[in-house]
């Protein structure tokens, strides 16, 4: 295939017809933190694999998309994912149009893979606009991305390491107490139920 220099592989493959899952590229894979592992290929004649979100592409690359160890390794981080993921599927906003969900599902991924404690949740809903339920987030970092380029407030970002990430203002604030805008760009690049918009319906 013959592709621009300047695309990543994902942006290559979908060029040439093939998707590969991902969850924490957006804006049609220009933007990604490369945090979700969700679309790892493999590069043909090693044993390496690479986040094809923002791997560059170049003269003679070879790489599969279909490779076992390729296909069980974007496998099991949707598991991972789904482990430490609130199940409660009927009563999300989210629900029929959750992104992970349909990628656990083209990528064949068990809900129950991994079983144990979950990060430890934290549920916002004093801003007047928007709720940040952390029991959905699945750290794909859009959010961190559209609040720091589109809007310029750098209001949400990754908090503490490991287990213990999550994303939200900082030090865990409530969304009311920061210098959010309400503006909603988070809700709307979010893949799952982690950030939507509150209702005034009762």
């Amino acid at each position: 295939y013959q592709v621009d220099s300047s695309l990543t592989v994902l942006q290559a493959a979908k060029a040439c017809g093939y998707n590969i899952p991902t969850l924490c590229a957006w804006r049609d894979g220009k933007c990604s933190l490369a945090s979700c592992r969700v679309c790892l290929v493999r590069l043909v004649g090693t044993p390496r694999l690479v986040p094809s979100c923002v791997w560059p592409v170049s003269e003679g690359l070879n790489i599969s998309i279909s490779d076992p160890m390729a296909v069980q390794a974007r496998r099991t981080s949707v598991e991972l994912l789904l482990s430490n993921h609130s199940m409660n599927c009927q009563s999300c906003n989210k629900n029929g149009q959750c992104e992970l969900l349909e990628i656990a599902r083209i990528v064949g991924a068990r809900a129950d893979a991994f079983k144990g404690e979950k990060t430890k949740p934290t549920y916002d809903d004093a801003s007047n606009g928007i709720v940040r339920d952390t029991s959905k987030c699945v750290l794909c970092g859009r959010c961190v991305n559209a609040c720091e380029k589109i809007q310029g407030l750098g209001v949400l970002n990754f908090i503490n390491r490991g287990f213990k990430t999550t994303v939200g203002p900082v030090f865990d604030l409530s969304l009311k107490d920061v210098n959010c805008i309400q503006c909603g760009q988070c809700i709307n690049v979010c893949p799952v139920g982690a950030l939507h918009e509150k209702e005034t319906i009762h």
